[in-house]
């Protein structure tokens, strides 16, 4: 049976470890951090109601349903490299700012920082399918 996914795997001309790609690991480590670890971390360290914490990464979710539509339609009008390549440095500054953001224990500030993690998310998953192991 070893040798079947063996010489499947051989045959795969576009074999992509998802583990060992940039943009597949930057999705969701951001997608982690914007919702579980955001969750965990607001429910218990700032004392903020579960229920209002979960209103919140609503709200902001629909920001990453924006961004998949908008890479899309930037990916067809330039390059997906160049939308990547846009989405890796929106990684950058989300890394930058959620953590003060997170931080102050407000609610907009909260929002603004997952709305942010999850835009850039948006951005960077159009692009995750492409870099899989699934790809055919």
């Amino acid at each position: 049976m070893a040798g079947f996914y063996t010489a499947a795997l051989s045959k795969s001309q576009a074999l992509h470890w998802p583990g060992l790609s940039p943009p597949s690991t930057a999705c969701f480590a951001v997608y982690y951090i914007a919702t579980a670890f955001a969750l965990g971390y607001g429910t218990t360290a700032l004392k903020i109601h579960r229920e209002i914490f979960l209103a919140i990464q609503l709200g902001a979710i629909m920001f990453m349903a924006l961004s998949i539509v908008i890479a899309g339609w930037w990916s067809d009008r330039s390059s997906p490299t160049r939308v990547l390549a846009w989405g890796c440095a929106g990684t950058l500054v989300m890394g930058i700012v959620f953590g003060p953001l997170i931080g102050t224990a407000a609610l907009l500030p909260i929002f603004v920082a997952l709305s942010l993690a999850l835009f850039v998310m948006g951005v960077t998953s159009r692009f995750v399918r492409q870099t899989t192991i699934w790809q055919t």
